[in-house]
């Protein structure tokens, strides 16, 4: 079974506080489109996005395999996009002191999903659901916000960033 969806994304932000320089404003259009895919014990999903203004595709890819009832594997890459928030660019303490760039970058992680059945706890009606997911990230000028002698400021931090990490979820359910 395929699915598709297909849609436009249009913000438009407006803001104006005692905190901000002054009033600010902004359009934000973009389009995306969505693929779902399932077969047997397999399913994927797709997707991408592209940001007009910036002139901006991203796009990424899930894979999971129901390995049984109880386990699946589940695994995912993605290019990534972040423009610079509004109070990133105009909040009065943290206003940036060089004009801030866009996060790009590309990320993947993958994981091992685990439910149990409800009877095998305390011999009642709990569940328990877990997750281990391992991670890798890669990113071109991330937005930072760092000290500034009294006051903290936006800022990329130069030469990029790369993240890499697992993630444990555990969950019980009554």
């Amino acid at each position: 079974a395929i699915k598709l969806l297909l849609g436009t994304d249009f913000q438009y932000q407006q803001a104006h506080t005692e905190y901000y320089l002054g009033w600010t404003s902004r359009t934000l259009p973009a389009s995306m489109l969505g693929v779902y895919w399932m077969k047997g014990k397999w399913s994927a999903v797709g997707n991408a996005r592209y940001e007009w203004n910036e002139r901006m595709p991203t796009a990424g890819m899930s894979l999971q395999f129901q390995a049984s009832r109880r386990l699946a594997w589940k695994s995912n890459v993605h290019s990534s996009f972040r423009r610079p928030t509004l109070n990133d660019l105009f909040w009065v303490s943290g206003a940036a002191l060089s004009p801030l760039k866009s996060e790009k970058g590309w990320g993947s992680e993958m994981g091992l999903q685990y439910q149990s059945e409800q009877k095998a706890l305390t011999g009642g009606g709990v569940q328990l659901k877990s997750e281990l997911t391992v991670y890798y990230r890669e990113l071109d000028y991330p937005i930072l916000w760092v000290p500034a002698g009294a006051v903290w400021r936006a800022t990329n931090l130069t030469g990029g960033g790369r993240y890499a990490g697992a993630q444990l979820s555990l969950q019980a359910i009554a």
